[in-house]
């Protein structure tokens, strides 16, 4: 999934219990990007 809103957007992958999820900030300089991996243990 990718979303952009203004000057920021998220791109998301996903399979099975987890998540590869890059956010980013910004336009020109500076800028920022986040780098999130989600894993969901079973319960």
């Amino acid at each position: 999934m990718a979303m952009v809103q203004g000057n920021k957007g998220a791109l998301i992958f996903k399979k099975a219990k987890r998540q590869l999820v890059f956010k980013g900030k910004g336009q020109g300089d500076p800028s920022m990007i986040n780098v999130t991996i989600i894993n969901q243990r079973k319960g």
